[in-house]
């Protein structure tokens, strides 16, 4: 009879597990792992590194620069920013006195700061 009780517990334990893991506070129902979660938060800081020297680019020069190169050929950043998931470089738009950032957060969801 105890082997049974603790079976019994173990499945309800394991689908109350699961059933966590699926929702998650996440309203697309995958599971984000801690790893993943540090990867998001290094693109919001990346970003905001970025936002920072763009802005420094743009006292200085009095536009913003037609590429991220720029900032790192001003040392104004010490190489150029990749997302973590895809190790590709941010993309980077400018138009006149405006820019915009992108790239895709591990969920695939879109990540985009403009100014």
């Amino acid at each position: 009879m105890g082997g049974l009780i603790i079976v019994v517990s173990s499945f309800f334990l394991l689908n109350n597990l699961v059933f966590n893991k699926s929702s998650n506070g996440n309203s697309s129902g995958t599971f984000q792992t801690p790893l993943d979660k540090a990867k998001d938060a290094q693109i919001m800081a990346d970003f905001q590194a970025i936002q920072a020297s763009l802005n420094l680019y743009k006292s200085q020069k009095g536009q913003y620069p037609e590429n991220l190169k720029k900032l790192s050929d001003e040392n104004l950043i010490h190489s150029l920013f990749k997302n973590p998931y895809t190790q590709e470089e941010y993309s980077y738009e400018v138009n006149g006195d405006s820019y915009a950032l992108s790239t895709n957060l591990g969920a695939g969801k879109p990540y985009q700061v403009n100014n």
